[in-house]
């Protein structure tokens, strides 16, 4: 919706105000093409009555009329360029006419010409100076082929009243070929700023508009002080429809929500599209804040309502709901700030569910904005090699059997930053693909160093593997270079997976942990029972290994309900053929629970604590040689 017209810039008196012009032009071209006629009847009837060819000259008259008559018809219905491309052909048709009609003007026409041609271009410029030029050049090149073939011009009296009619005629000749060219040139400017300014596919304003007006807004609120609120309006799941439905369907309901919206935003309100499937409403100039936030609340729960009416889109009704952001401001700022913050608001709106209205929480956006940093920072430590590798034994009776490398972070102002902090967020922003593939590289070498050494080369080492890295198509021919590469033992790595690694997509997931198996690399479950648990993946998946999730030990002497599912995971892991290990162990009570049930296999505080590569290789040395008989020695190296 665009409240008012955009005013052309320059001082020009005449304006196109529609697709024929202003009132006052209209007129005035009627005039033209009316006067021009009478005085070339007069012409022509004096011509004629000083002598010459009557059948010819009412020819003439006749054509004349027609054409008169169709321009004049062609301007009413508004056909200002048509009738432009014409009339820049007539004149010189026309004045070809008068010369073989009437050739007792052809003295005074050509002394007419030159003041013509001078005042021409001092009205209206070069261009219709051109015109009667080449008019003037064409009548002068028929006077002379007239005389070449023996013709006599006649002078017949008075020469002044030929003079005066033939000058008129020119001049009104030449200021309808000005103001025509004029008029299509402002038209053309007047048709492009309506499109440069509007959205095609709805009508609506578009962005550039919209942002024109928000900052008008932004510049005017604060004298005297009004307020003001930006609302975007996003449609739900509009990517996913489109992908199903096609483009068509797509832009069909998209003018189905605009013209939903138009309905309910007021004619003192801005309504743009903003590109895809993104809507704005601009209120302003009101002058207190709470009747706004009044104003703006109403609006956009009559917006979501509306919008969530059934649309019939091919005959088949759909439902569709709109998220909307909202944003207030009552001072100067940046329309570029403003708009950010009502897509923060959108933002913020989704992540509590689809359908809703939120509006913009500087907390929220602190915190968005936090995490924007934390996810720079992250980019950053993996290109300068700020994180590093813990390790934490596994724990078979008393003896370390292997380690989980867990990756941290040491950031060089905050310290060292746990996983918890900074793993989801490289799974939400997809820095987890070449975290992981850094995290085996590591994990491959060290491997690679305790095949070297007799007391090391039997410990395991488990990596996580998120569910984006086992879900990309190089995986699996990855992961095999890089054992190639680095001579490591496959034997002697573990690949921790949750079940988030099976939703979606499941057959790649098998087809990879298939083909990684082969290749003699291990698996264990991780976090089981405690996301989307199904007995279909026991059955289905190559595991080697279930890991019961730390919650479940935690509370496990207190808790029965924990203590149930403990005990049911350690059954059936002993069913399928897997071992089955406990993590978070910090209690010998909890050890000993454990080991009633059937688990033997520990990973917790109750050993040791991650820690860096050299210290867990100490532990393991000191844990491995306090197990040999007294005074047996290590192996070579140890």
């Amino acid at each position: 919706m665009i409240p008012q017209d955009r005013q052309e810039d320059g001082g020009s008196w005449l304006a196109a105000g529609g697709p024929g012009g202003t009132r006052s032009h209209r007129a005035f071209l009627h005039l033209f093409w009316g006067g021009s006629f009478a005085l070339f009847l007069l012409l022509e009837g004096y011509a004629l009555w000083v002598g010459g060819n009557p059948p010819m000259r009412l020819a003439f008259n006749a054509v004349f009329l027609a054409c008169a008559l169709v321009a004049l018809v062609l301007l009413q219905r508004g056909h200002i360029g048509l009738v432009t491309r014409i009339t820049g052909h007539l004149p010189p048709i026309l004045l070809l006419a008068v010369i073989l009609t009437a050739r007792s003007i052809y003295i005074p026409a050509v002394v007419a010409l030159p003041p013509m041609v001078v005042v021409t271009a001092w009205l209206l410029g070069r261009r219709a100076a051109v015109w009667v030029t080449a008019a003037a050049v064409l009548e002068v090149m028929g006077v002379g082929l007239y005389l070449h073939l023996g013709g006599q011009p006649r002078l017949p009296p008075p020469e002044p009243i030929q003079y005066g009619i033939t000058l008129l005629v020119y001049l009104l000749i030449s200021l309808s070929i000005g103001l025509l060219s004029e008029s299509s040139h402002r038209e053309q400017i007047r048709i492009a700023q309506e499109h440069a300014f509007v959205d095609e596919l709805t009508g609506l304003a578009n962005r550039s508009l919209f942002l024109d007006r928000l900052g008008q807004a932004l510049q005017d609120g604060h004298t005297p002080p009004r307020h003001g609120a930006l609302l975007l309006i996003d449609v739900d799941h509009f990517q996913r429809f489109g992908a199903a439905y096609g483009a068509r369907l797509g832009n069909s309901l998209l003018m189905t929500v605009a013209e939903r919206l138009r309905q309910r935003v007021g004619p003192d309100m801005t309504l743009a599209r903003l590109g895809g499937d993104v809507f704005g409403v601009l209120v302003t100039g009101r002058a207190h804040g709470g009747e706004l936030l009044l104003e703006v609340t109403r609006l956009a729960d009559q917006i979501t309502r509306a919008v969530a009416q059934p649309i019939s889109l091919d005959g088949q009704p759909q439902s569709h709901t709109v998220t909307v952001g909202i944003s207030a401001f009552d001072g100067p700022g940046s329309a570029g700030d403003q708009l950010h913050q009502a897509e923060q608001a959108v933002a913020q709106g989704k992540a509590q569910g689809q359908g809703t209205v939120h509006f913009f929480d500087p907390t929220l956006a602190e915190a968005a904005q936090q995490r924007a940093r934390l996810e720079a920072a992250l980019r950053h430590a993996l290109q300068q090699g700020q994180l590093l590798l813990h390790y934490q034994p596994q724990i078979r009776g008393s003896q370390p059997t292997g380690a989980e490398a867990l990756v941290r972070w040491q950031h060089p102002e905050r310290g060292l930053i746990p996983p918890a902090e900074f793993i989801p967020l490289a799974e939400a922003c997809g820095l987890i693909v070449p975290l992981g593939q850094w995290v085996l590289e590591q994990a491959c070498a060290v491997l690679a160093q305790w095949r070297q050494d007799p007391v090391l080369e039997a410990l395991t080492l488990s990596v996580n593997v998120s569910a984006h890295q086992v879900q990309q198509p190089g995986f699996v021919l990855h992961l095999k270079q890089l054992l190639e590469r680095s001579d490591c033992n496959p034997h002697r790595l573990k690949l921790e997976l949750t079940e988030s690694a099976f939703i979606g997509d499941e057959q790649t997931a098998i087809r990879a942990m298939t083909a990684l198996r082969a290749l003699g690399i291990r698996f264990s479950l991780d976090d089981f029972g405690t996301g989307y648990s199904s007995l279909r993946h026991l059955k289905r998946l190559p595991l080697d290994q279930i890991k019961i999730d730390q919650s479940f030990v935690r509370d496990l002497l207190d808790d029965p309900d924990d203590a149930a599912i403990t005990q049911v995971i350690t059954q059936l892991a002993r069913n399928f053929g897997m071992e089955v290990m406990a993590e978070g162990v910090e209690l010998p009570a909890q050890r000993s629970f454990l080991e009633r049930l059937g688990c033997h296999a520990f990973q917790g505080y109750l050993f040791a604590r991650p820690q860096p590569l050299p210290a867990f290789v100490a532990f393991c040395r000191q844990q491995l040689a306090a197990a040999l008989p007294r005074g047996a020695p290590l192996a070579p190296g140890a």
